[in-house]
């Protein structure tokens, strides 16, 4: 799941410079003037502009590397990550056994992850990185969008898009959980998230939907444990049944599960007898 970010690596290689290369106080020659560095900005801005997403991307990248030190570099960038977006929004004819299905935003994900990679501390990029997570979350594809929402969260953990990944991640974990008579889990970790978001950032537009859903949540969890209590009575066991009420009545104050456990916890409290 982790994502690497290059840079060690790049670090090494400048350190190795000037032994038996160009003397220091040489200025290095450009390989290109500025003449065709407009050139070839405005060739992928021409692409960009006219829908030939997958054109534009591989233009910019061209140019950064064509001219590393242009001032056009960081708005390169940004038009990278936005030509992967429209890529992946526009598709790709998409062939199974040599028969058209449609178009497919694989190979825009593709190149927005890869850029991801290479740039990954741009001002865009932790924008592009939630746009990816919600990009997977709109078409349902709950797995994917929690990888990305996840890495945001651990690649930019001062970003201002950490709330939204947050909230995300929470309704990825509730889109798991099918009902109380299953693995809880997923609730729990759906609470974790919201829970987060409310205690980092109290003043988030989502506060208030994370607090409903953590309200929303604690009732599941509560009716899941005064459920197994009643397993435990129906089957002659109360001693494990009134553990599962007092933790219902102490865990989840306040919900309508835990009124019914210290009414439950009354008239089984006397059973002592058997396991």
């Amino acid at each position: 799941m982790t994502r690497l970010f290059p840079g060690l690596l790049a670090i090494a290689v400048a350190a190795l410079g000037g032994c038996g290369g160009t003397p220091a106080t040489t200025p290095p020659r450009p390989l290109y003037d500025g003449g065709e560095e407009a050139k070839d900005f405005d060739d992928a801005q021409n692409a960009y502009r006219t829908d030939r997403f997958l054109d534009a991307y591989g233009m910019f990248d061209s140019f950064i590397l064509r001219h590393p030190s242009s001032a056009k570099t960081k708005e390169a960038v940004r038009l990278i990550f936005e030509s992967a977006k429209k890529l992946a929004e526009q598709g790709l004819d998409s062939t199974f056994l040599g028969v058209g299905v449609g178009k497919s935003p694989a190979k825009g994900l593709e190149l927005l992850k890869d850029a991801l990679i290479k740039h990954p501390y741009e001002e865009s990029s932790d924008d592009s990185a939630l746009w990816l997570g919600n990009f997977y979350f709109a078409r349902s594809e709950l797995a994917e969008a929690a990888v990305e929402y996840e890495l945001l969260i651990k690649n930019y953990p001062r970003s201002e898009c950490l709330p939204s990944a947050l909230f995300q991640l929470g309704r990825c974990r509730l889109h798991e959980f099918e009902a109380v008579d299953y693995d809880a889990k997923p609730l729990r970790e759906a609470r974790r998230f919201f829970q987060r978001l409310l205690d980092e950032y109290p003043g988030d537009k989502r506060a208030p939907q994370a607090k409903q859903a953590v309200a929303t949540i604690n009732e599941k969890l509560a009716e899941k444990d005064l459920r197994t209590g009643d397993f435990y009575i129906s089957r002659g066991k109360p001693t494990s049944a009134l553990l599962y009420f007092r933790s219902v009545v102490d865990n989840y104050p306040g919900t309508a599960s835990a009124a019914a456990a210290a009414t439950r916890l009354k008239e089984h409290a006397p059973e002592r007898g058997g396991q």
